[in-house]
């Protein structure tokens, strides 16, 4: 297992750098008694990587979901 230590900033933004390029960031928004995660990766050099990505993210945000029920 790969573990990749990101930064926490003060208004709740977890960001990596992934490689020279990209960048992802995970925002943590507090909404009415929960807690709203919204992803952006960004600067992905092709499409291609961009959609083997999109369905890492969602694979790995699905299990989260299912862990945190």
């Amino acid at each position: 297992m790969t573990r990749i230590m990101g930064n926490l900033d003060e208004g709740g933004v977890i960001f990596w750098r992934l490689g020279k390029e990209s960048v992802a960031t995970i925002e943590l928004t507090a909404r009415d008694g929960k807690t709203e995660l919204t992803l952006k990766h960004e600067g992905l050099p092709s499409e291609a990587l961009a959609e083997d990505h999109r369905g890492g993210w969602t694979g790995f945000l699905d299990s989260l979901v299912e862990r945190l029920r």
